[in-house]
């Protein structure tokens, strides 16, 4: 059996900003760590990132890295305990990882579900953690790119040179092969187009916010189903089936299905939340899907009296006194995800924020950025909302680390005391 002390301690309520009064609470602790009493008995959750301080060190050392040897040098501190990192540098090495601090744990057990607490066998050591070079990586593929969307880290890049599985998986609890997203077929569908790609042709990938020909998430592998229903056996909502069975699948702001679908799928997500069956490798029903569907025609009607709504209508992207219309929807590449609106619009909240393309070219490096409000958050300033209008169209500007080149073109230049003064 294993041993949990218990602690009582005192912590102070704040009443109204006025006063405190001490309220008594228990603590619990086991050899696994923090413990917590339920219904259900006591649990206690154990994770590597507490485990280390290194964090900050393996950032500032890849940030410093001049080359890869450097890089991953960085790497081997593993200070980081979970990230899927790409690396790209001017003499043309590419490379992935899906990096994390993992300890070696007991490959008998299924790591993905609640352990049993009385047994060692499943306290595993953080000092004891899996090399790195066990970890699914690709470091200069034939095919010439990498590239990951969170989608399973064994499929980074063409089918030959992908990272292999292993039976290390069943402790690090990475995505089986094949189970993708909907972001990362759809790449894959379009770099398969191409023997090589211009810069132009890798903005074009960067930016498509089109979903692929067949439908994945990891948390509902059969998406695809809610795109192939019969209109015939489902009146009610047959008009809205058709227009989805139609829909070129893309999510510009003129797209008027796009919108049927998003709030459709927004739907069936919140049932299955409700139902507690948001789980991985989980499916959608019939019932998930007619749900959603009518719940996304009931509300398209009432605020717009139409099914075929312009994407843009329906999302906005606002700050202050600017509101534009905004492309894109949930796991596109260019991806959007939106919160209703007391107005009955819905407004990006996640997805595309700052971007950043990097090339090594002839003349050094060349940059360009956007960012998807502004340079500051003060709103009435200019630069609050000043790169609203470029980031909903899908536009960049050029940016620069020359420090002259900086200078030369500030609009104001001060030094952070002389604010504070």
């Amino acid at each position: 059996m294993v041993r949990i002390r218990r602690k009582k301690y005192t912590s102070w309520l704040k009443v109204a900003s006025i006063f405190k009064i001490p309220v008594n609470r228990t603590i619990y602790k086991s050899k696994f760590g923090p413990t917590f009493k339920t219904d259900d008995g006591f649990f206690a959750w154990r994770f590597m990132v507490g485990k280390t301080i290194k964090m900050a060190e393996q950032w500032y050392r890849m940030n410093k890295a001049k080359n890869f040897k450097e890089f991953k040098k960085a790497l081997n501190i593993r200070g980081l305990a979970s990230l899927n990192i790409v690396y790209a540098d001017k003499e043309d090495n590419i490379y992935y990882i899906s990096n994390g601090r993992f300890p070696n744990r007991n490959q008998d057990y299924n790591w993905s579900k609640v352990l049993p607490g009385n047994t060692s066998k499943t306290l595993w050591s953080d000092k004891e953690i899996i090399s790195i070079d066990s970890l699914p990586q690709v470091l200069n593929p034939e095919s010439g790119w990498v590239f990951n969307t969170n989608n399973t880290p064994f499929s980074s890049t063409d089918s030959i040179n992908n990272p292999k599985e292993t039976s290390l998986n069943k402790v690090m609890g990475y995505q089986s092969f094949g189970l993708e997203n909907n972001r990362s077929l759809r790449f894959l569908e379009l770099i398969k187009q191409y023997d090589s790609i211009s810069y132009k042709d890798f903005k074009r990938i960067k930016y498509d916010n089109q979903y692929p020909s067949k439908m994945m998430i990891p948390k509902a592998i059969n998406l695809e189903l809610m795109m192939g229903l019969d209109e015939n056996k489902y009146l009610e909502i047959a008009d809205a089936i058709l227009l989805l069975k139609k829909w070129n699948r893309k999510s510009d702001k003129e797209n008027t299905t796009a919108a049927l679908f998003i709030l459709s799928y927004m739907y069936i997500d919140e049932i299955r939340k409700e139902q507690g069956r948001i789980v991985r490798n989980g499916t959608i029903t019939i019932e998930d899907c007619i749900y959603g569907i009518t719940k996304a025609k009931k509300e398209l009607l009432a605020n717009f009296g139409t099914l075929e709504v312009e994407l843009g209508k329906l999302q906005r992207h606002t700050r202050d006194s600017v509101n534009l219309p905004s492309g894109g929807a949930p796991d596109v590449l260019a991806a959007i995800y939106s919160k209703k609106q007391k107005n009955g619009t819905y407004r990006p909240h996640v997805g595309e924020s700052y971007i950043e393309l990097v090339r090594f070219g002839q003349n050094g490096v060349e940059i360009e950025s956007i960012n998807s409000y502004g340079s500051n958050s003060n709103l009435g300033d200019f630069h609050a909302t000043s790169q609203m209008e470029m980031y909903t169209n899908q536009k960049l500007k050029k940016m620069s680390l020359n420090k002259d080149e900086v200078l030369k073109n500030a609009v104001k230049i001060y030094h952070p005391l002389e604010v504070l003064d």
